[in-house]
């Protein structure tokens, strides 16, 4: 029974609608912006841009940040509520061509290392939008593992498409029921439904 209750609980974080006004969230974007992304990077920019522009930022209710990974992770806008900065920091990703490895370990080390630095009281949610197949697996899925019972975060793993994707490994990422999977040409629409809203 308690399983059960645990279960549905779970499935509600990660699909109940309400508010977008309801969060007290840090909110990590994850891109994968490796080789695998190549002659996409414009649908990864407009589900991101779609999902950012969907929510008020501020230093009290949700904050943001943004991190891209391919052979090594760039933090391209720390935990923060300037939103125009944020949106700025964006256009990196359609600025040069995804290229290089897939090295998401090091994007979620600096995903922890973003939500060390604010309390415990505000929930802590990660989008990794990529293909699954990343460097280094198994250390990923620890580090994942760490993320969400350690730092008691929801990793939302949204799989794209790819000549080289890993269904099972995005799926193994993911928190309970927080697994999609969805077409480059469906993204935007995939983060404009997405709820976080806990």
């Amino acid at each position: 029974m308690k399983n059960f209750i645990f279960a549905s609980l779970l499935l509600v974080l990660c699909s109940f609608k309400s508010d977008k006004g309801c969060l007290k969230a840090d909110i990590i974007l994850l891109a994968d912006v490796s080789q695998s992304i190549s002659g996409h990077e414009k649908y990864v920019y407009n589900a991101l841009l779609a999902f950012i522009e969907r929510f008020e930022l501020s230093e009290e209710g949700i904050r943001m940040s943004l991190i891209t990974f391919n052979g090594s992770e760039e933090v391209l806008y720390h935990l923060g509520s300037n939103k125009y900065q944020l949106l700025d920091s964006l256009d990196i990703i359609i600025s040069k061509p995804a290229e290089g490895g897939t090295y998401m370990f090091g994007a979620l080390r600096a995903s922890m290392n973003e939500f060390r630095k604010r309390g415990i009281h505000y929930r802590r949610i990660i989008i990794l939008v990529s293909d699954g197949s990343p460097s280094y697996a198994v250390e990923t899925l620890l580090l994942a593992d760490d993320l969400k019972n350690v730092y008691n975060s929801i990793i939302f793993g949204i799989l794209v498409n790819s000549y080289d994707r890993n269904d099972n490994f995005m799926e193994q990422i993911s928190s309970p029921n927080c697994y999609i999977k969805t077409e480059f040409e469906t993204l935007v629409k995939e983060l404009e439904n997405l709820d976080i809203c806990i």
